[in-house]
């Protein structure tokens, strides 16, 4: 560690390396506090852990959590968080002083509690536990003593002195205990960073711990070492500053368990490809950073030069997959084929492995293919020939072409059994359609997809959607009185809708008695299994589901309609829906008809079988 600190500095430190060091616990902390379930929650993992390791990896080692410290004195740490473990760990050797003598001799490290002055120092190093009532560090501190030497008493001397010897031995035995070691640089206020990790509960992150490995002093020269490290800074935070861009981020990442700090996403990817190195640890919070820290630490057959140009070749891979992702975000079809992709849960690690070995076209063919697979539940051969593709395009089994098998496939799918597979074809669909205008710019923002939860929803409604309290009863007929307009031939539906809102109390006999009647003027009486198909659904956003879930079709395009003049995302398919794009025929825009979702799932099921399939020039059959 350098004698002056002007990064974090991170590492891993087994409880036998600190073995002769000094701890000061500052008065800004509240004292020891953690209760006999917590220490003997901890003893329990150490026991079980000791057990498993019987058999194990000789590099395998159980972390304890972040041990956050800085520089006190020339002999002494500050210890701004942690001091729960670390304290517990000192009672554990001070409750087998016969064991801990026969692996370590009497070694041990020294607390001081600022608080209590030199009366903690002498308490500490014999425990009585008839001064609990002291003070209330001296309780918990007691208390947490005897259950200790109660749980040791239950077990024999084999195991006592078998756990005792994995919680000190060294790093050349391995099987041992380590804390996450992160030490404070000297310009920082160890106050805040208490706040912070304590007050403000927010926890050490992977990222900060592997930026602090990355910024060690060992890893450079001592004449550039400055200007490095405000490269490496710069550079670090140019890519947290990108994928924090909603846009870049939910293009690779669907938005659950994100990181605060998301250059994390891209070290986990790193890690998890390698299997983590096979380092093996009791603690999968930090698996990435031990990782890291294992890759970039000092081995003993290291040069200077070779530590230098590891830390600098695990930069530079760091910055080469950040860079494949931004080169896929800015083709405008690598965006759309690999941001499907990543919705449908398919690794970056996955799809970065097959770019690294095809050309362009080839990993366009084989994202393609991937997507059939992992949405139809079978293969297709896109990565052939031109001339195979064609041999091909008729499946060996059941001579159906890739435009028949996909709407065989959709027939088979149904509202409330089917929902996600049903979602993610509506998704592909607007995918396709972008992609199908060449000459287009416009991309599909899955950050709105995914923020805002759009799920699919009947483009005009079903039975079990009829509204069943008064409210929701009195805002349906509202929404109705707008689709009537100036009509005269309607004149008296709507004098009965107006006589309905009025009544006092709600009339809801009233409204049953209308109810029919209004679905039959919009031709939405004879709901059927066909209602629940993909030709009577689309994707709308989780507001408009809930507001207009059972409206009528002309209630829902007026909504829809709104929305998107306002300036508000919504998908480019179900905006084509409600203008009646699909349709052949138009002849009433208040209505969803047969013939409508006839003409729409023609057009969805050929533009998929298109884009899977540049021969297939056929249209699925009415019937």
């Amino acid at each position: 560690m350098p004698e002056n600190l002007k990064h974090p500095y991170a590492d891993t430190k087994s409880v036998e390396e600190l073995l002769g060091y000094k701890f000061f616990i500052p008065s800004y902390q509240r004292g020891y506090r953690w209760t006999v379930k917590q220490v003997e929650a901890l003893l329990n993992d150490l026991k079980q852990f000791t057990a498993d390791s019987a058999t194990e990896n000789p590099k395998i080692f159980y972390c304890l959590q972040p041990l956050v410290v800085k520089k006190h004195s020339e002999d002494s740490w500050e210890v701004v968080d942690g001091q729960q473990r670390l304290t517990t760990i000192y009672l554990i050797m001070k409750a087998q002083p016969k064991q801990v003598d026969a692996v370590v001799g009497d070694a041990s490290f020294k607390l001081h509690f600022e608080t209590r002055n030199e009366t903690s120092e002498k308490f500490l190093k014999n425990i009585d536990t008839s001064l609990s009532d002291e003070n209330i560090d001296y309780y918990y501190i007691t208390k947490a003593f005897e259950k200790i030497q109660e749980w040791f008493e239950q077990l024999g001397r084999p195991e006592q002195l078998n756990l005792i010897q994995t919680l000190l031995n060294d790093n050349t035995t391995g099987k041992n205990v380590k804390f996450i070691w992160y030490e404070l640089p000297d310009s920082e206020d160890p106050i805040q960073a208490f706040a912070r990790l304590n007050i403000g509960k927010i926890p050490l992150t992977n990222s900060e711990l592997i930026r602090a490995l990355f910024l060690r002093s060992g890893n450079f020269e001592k004449n550039t070492e400055e200007i490095q490290k405000i490269r490496i800074a710069q550079e670090w935070d140019l890519i947290e500053k990108t994928l924090q861009a909603s846009d870049f981020w939910y293009f690779i990442h669907n938005g659950k368990n994100i990181p605060p700090n998301r250059i994390e996403y891209l070290f986990n990817l790193m890690a998890a490809e390698e299997g983590f190195g096979g380092e093996i640890n009791y603690d999968e919070e930090y698996r990435s950073f031990h990782y890291f820290n294992n890759l970039l630490k000092r081995k003993p057959e290291d040069s200077d030069e070779a530590l230098r140009d590891r830390s600098k070749s695990t930069w530079r891979e760091t910055k080469k997959l950040f860079m494949r992702l931004e080169e896929w975000f800015r083709d405008r079809r690598l965006y759309h084929l690999v941001g499907f992709l990543v919705h449908l849960n398919v690794t970056i690690t996955e799809l970065k492995k097959e770019a690294a070995t095809r050309h362009k076209s080839d990993f366009d063919r084989y994202l393609r293919d991937r997507i059939f697979e992992e949405l139809f539940n079978e293969s297709i051969n896109l990565a052939a020939t031109d001339q195979e593709l064609l041999a091909e395009s008729e499946d060996q089994d059941t001579g159906k072409t890739i435009l028949e098998r996909i709407d065989d496939f959709i027939e088979q799918q149904q509202y409330g059994r089917n929902d996600g597979t049903l979602r993610s074809i509506l998704l592909l669909f607007n995918v396709v359609t972008l992609l199908d205008d060449e000459r287009s710019n416009l991309r599909f923002p899955f950050d709105s997809f995914k923020e805002e939860n759009w799920d699919i929803e009947h483009i005009r409604s079903v039975d079990s959607e009829k509204p069943d309290r008064p409210d929701t009863q009195k805002a349906w007929l509202e929404g109705i009185k707008t689709c009537y307009g100036d009509i005269e031939e309607v004149d008296s539906m709507k004098s009965q809708i107006e006589a309905v809102l009025k009544s006092q109390p709600f009339d809801e006999n009233g409204f049953n008695q209308i109810y029919d009647s209004i679905l039959e003027s919009f031709e939405e009486t004879d709901s059927s299994e066909a209602d629940n198909r993909i030709e009577n659904l689309t994707l709308l956003d989780q507001n408009t589901n809930r507001s207009y879930k059972n409206a009528v079709f002309p209630v829902k395009r007026s909504r829809i309609l709104a929305l998107d003049r306002s300036g508000i995302f919504v998908p480019l398919c179900t905006r084509n829906i409600f203008l009646k794009c699909y349709s052949k025929k138009l002849d009433d825009m208040r209505k969803w008809k047969d013939t409508d979702k006839q003409d729409y799932r023609r057009e969805l099921v050929s533009m998929l079988a298109r884009f899977f399939d540049k021969n297939s020039n056929e249209s699925p059959s009415n019937d």
